[in-house]
């Protein structure tokens, strides 16, 4: 049994769709509760939560009402006065906010753990003057009077420091871990020596990047006309995006699969996984593609790419935003001018297996 097995946690979350912060909360939710943890889910948009179903029958689900968070702020105190909570782990930054205050006005003395979920400043940036302003100082003032945060990468932390004034003894890295569900476990690798497939996972949002992803395409079309990109993921812009591709006559080139579980497949039937992101925070479609040995090409965007790419071993960081670079490496990649070892490609994705990280998780949360 689990030296935590007499402990309970809270987990705070706004919604369980598909990205990959969500995923990651089923998947910490599901491995806590396999730890004998006592774990209960207290979620605001209940109705937009896909994922709900993935989770372990042992997770609580609890709904707060209020589809936004000026909304939440009276259900949340009831159920952190009411619940005798000792330890409580939040997901959504804006959530932490009424969480924080909650908690030092009424005295209630939980321990609150934020995750950082992205490059915040980034982010923020993105949301007018309101959110530069209003939100991203009152994130700021949260985060430094709770106990933990835990970023995914180097980059998220350093824009923790430099643009939010976090305490940096405050903040602990932890990336997230290599999982897929449904099989969870790698499979024999056919032989897709022949085949010129690459491999785009991801929602498809401005901050993917999906207008540099189709000009490099169309740029190694013209040395790799065979080549073929298949894109696993939905999103806002993915009706424009069918669009042009159908303008530009590329319906045979790429085809789109929308939002699917098991990605093991997709992986495995690809040369290299790639990755155009304008910002992230840790780009989990990476640390899946080398945990099936599919080596992974990526701008070097704000944040996580360099902390899971080690270059001519799992793949190739690209200067941000270089298309042509970019281009270059795919047609390397496909026409196995650089080659990569499928085990060393594996092999570097331990740093990211499951049990590692929820043990440092268990370690920050209960110790």
């Amino acid at each position: 049994m689990n030296d935590f097995s007499n402990n309970s946690i809270c987990i705070l979350n706004n919604k369980l769709n598909s990205g990959g912060a969500e995923k990651n909360c089923v998947v910490l939710c599901n491995e806590l509760a396999n730890n004998d943890i006592n774990v209960e889910l207290w979620i605001t948009k209940l109705d937009k939560s896909p994922l709900i179903k993935l989770l372990d029958k042992r997770v609580k689900v609890v709904p707060i009402p209020g589809k936004k968070v000026r909304y939440t702020f009276l259900q949340l105190k009831k159920l952190m006065v009411s619940s005798k909570l000792e330890i409580m782990l939040v997901f959504n930054m804006e959530l932490l906010i009424p969480a924080y205050l909650i908690n030092r006005f009424y005295h209630l003395n939980i321990k609150i753990v934020a995750r950082s979920i992205s490059t915040l400043s980034l982010n923020y940036n993105q949301a007018g003057f309101f959110g530069r302003i209003l939100w991203l100082r009152l994130i700021s003032y949260s985060l430094n009077r709770i106990d933990t945060i835990i970023a995914q990468s180097f980059g998220m932390k350093e824009d923790l420091i430099k643009n939010l004034n976090i305490i940096e003894s405050k903040i602990k890295i932890i990336p997230n871990p290599a999982f897929n569900f449904i099989t969870n476990k790698k499979q024999e690798r056919k032989d897709f020596s022949k085949h010129q497939e690459i491999l785009f996972v991801g929602r498809l949002t401005e901050a993917k990047g999906l207008n540099y992803l189709l000009e490099i395409f169309l740029i190694t079309l013209k040395s790799l006309p065979n080549l073929h990109l298949t894109i696993v993921g939905t999103g806002e812009l993915q009706e424009e995006f069918q669009e042009k591709t159908l303008k530009l006559g590329l319906s045979k080139s790429i085809c789109f699969e929308g939002y699917q579980t098991d990605l093991s497949d997709y992986y495995q039937n690809a040369k290299a996984t790639v990755l155009t992101s304008i910002r992230e925070g840790f780009p989990n479609v990476l640390v899946e593609s080398i945990s099936f040995g599919t080596p992974v090409i990526s701008f070097d965007c704000p944040s996580g790419p360099r902390d899971i790419i080690i270059p001519k071993v799992n793949g190739i960081l690209v200067e941000h935003l270089n298309v042509n670079e970019f281009s270059r490496s795919i047609i390397d990649v496909v026409n196995e001018n650089i080659k990569f070892d499928r085990v060393k490609v594996i092999e570097s994705s331990k740093r990211f297996s499951l049990e590692k990280i929820i043990r440092q998780y268990e370690k920050i949360l209960f110790e």
